[in-house]
């Protein structure tokens, strides 16, 4: 035991952290820290008539005591203290602390203490999320803009033209709209091919589709809404329209789907008409990034 803890290394708040509560517990003065190696992780030398106190009965009343964060640390000190935090005594105490009346079972819910409290004791955020099921190559868009009543732009996009976007950007658009297009949130922008212009006094509004080329299946993510609103320091104009997700997602809502017209930069936008030259698709309310992107249009109502 004392050469497993003399090659002990941790963080020095680690070590002070765990150390100082287990001297406390058993009511000795702690050791002293004596030096620092390059990695900066510290060594820790302890007196013999110390070490002799660690025994493993010792250990086996200090365990019970501590928090679940320090005896989940105590098991990466050596083998011995691992092989002794290991057992589900120590965690069924963690988890009376939590969860009283789980305890009253004769085996936990989830086949050890361990696990229970390794699972549940904290919130998990930032979850990875699984290789989603679909792909852009499987998918194709179908966008149609109209000006008031009149049709101006009919294309029908292939999954993968969304993805790659608009590279290089065209000359001749805004500063402020080519560092929109430029931040790392994922958004889908294809060319307006052919090029069409919108006049500022009408009523421009836009649907959109998505069909699944390997099931024959449509879903729909925009139906008619309207550009009502224009960003003139970016020159876009955006409209929304709330997802229709699939019954079997009940409890999801609220998640809106944006269209955006890029136009181009121009003197006086108040005049005349907008040049456009690409189109955006983002679900920025929820979705950063392709691969939740991706399990956004998994969840639509796909018919």
């Amino acid at each position: 035991f004392t050469d497993a803890f003399a090659c002990f290394r941790l963080p020095l708040i680690s070590q002070e952290k765990i150390f100082s509560r287990i001297y406390k517990i058993i009511q000795i003065q702690p050791p002293q820290i004596l030096c620092k190696n390059q990695s900066g992780s510290v060594l820790i030398f302890v007196e013999q008539h110390c070490l002799k106190m660690f025994t493993e009965e010792v250990l086996k009343n200090v365990f019970p005591l501590l928090e679940g964060e320090d005896l989940a640390a105590c098991m990466g000190v050596c083998k011995q203290w691992r092989h002794i935090a290991k057992d589900d005594f120590y965690w069924k105490c963690q988890c009376a602390k939590k969860w009283p009346s789980v305890c009253k079972r004769t085996k936990p819910p989830t086949g050890t203490y361990y696990k229970m409290f390794q699972t549940f004791s904290k919130r998990r955020l930032n979850r990875t999320l699984p290789p989603p099921r679909l792909s852009f190559e499987n998918l194709e868009f179908f966008v149609d803009i109209w000006s008031e009543d009149k049709p101006v732009y009919s294309g029908l996009i292939p999954g993968l033209a969304m993805e790659t976007g608009i590279k290089p950007l065209p000359s001749g658009i805004s500063n402020v709209l080519r560092t929109h297009l430029a931040k790392p949130d994922y958004k889908m922008v294809v060319p307006a091919e052919p090029r069409f212009t919108v006049p500022l006094n009408q009523t421009v509004s836009v649907s959109m589709l998505v069909g699944r080329n390997d099931s024959d299946k449509v879903a729909r993510i925009i139906n008619r809404s309207v550009f009502e609103y224009i960003d003139r320091s970016s020159y876009r104009a955006l409209a929304f329209e709330y997802l229709d997700l699939s019954p079997y997602y009940p409890f999801v809502s609220g998640i809106r789907a944006w269209v955006s017209l890029l136009f181009m930069d121009a003197e006086d936008i108040n005049d005349g008409v907008l040049d456009v030259f690409g189109i955006q698709l983002d679900f920025c309310d929820v979705a950063e990034t392709k691969e939740e992107v991706l399990w956004l249009l998994d969840m639509l109502d796909w018919k």
